[in-house]
């Protein structure tokens, strides 16, 4: 089930989701038999183990666009299993300063990006780099891309 409303007020747009979801799993465990082809006359086995029965999935956000290029966005999920969740955030920030240029920071799990993109004769130029906020050995990323469309 999913539900969203917009709301319009006079320079702002407030868009609001929620989600829930609810998953049975009816299959057993089963067993594979499989072998390769350079060696057909050995069978391997495996066991396919019967995973969660019962998942339910919630997420609430909310966007919030203005008529002036600021957009604010904000996504939490928890997806609950029998013995196990994990939880996702995302927020994310973009800025559209005129037609050909727009400023973006998002935060997604424990990855941070942030990405400007202009429009320069005709071609799309996007520098973006990533950063990973958790890991113990930093991640770091950066990025140059240059496109045209003909």
């Amino acid at each position: 089930m999913r539900l969203d409303d917009t709301i319009q007020f006079e320079n702002t747009t407030f868009k609001t989701n929620g989600r829930l979801e609810y998953g049975a799993n009816f299959s057993p465990s089963s067993n594979v038999i499989v072998s390769y082809v350079s060696d057909p006359s050995t069978d391997y086995t495996l066991s396919i183990a019967h995973e969660a029965t019962h998942n339910i999935r919630v997420g609430l956000g909310f966007d919030f666009i203005t008529e002036n290029g600021l957009t604010i966005m904000a996504n939490y999920e928890r997806d609950q299993s029998d013995n196990a969740h994990s939880d996702t955030l995302y927020l994310g920030i973009s800025y559209i300063s005129n037609n050909n240029t727009e400023y973006t920071m998002s935060l997604n799990d424990n990855k941070t990006f942030f990405d400007y993109k202009r429009n320069i004769n005709g071609f799309d130029v996007k520098v973006s780099s990533n950063y990973s906020l958790m890991n113990e050995i930093p991640d770091y990323g950066a990025n140059i891309t240059i496109s045209n469309t003909f």
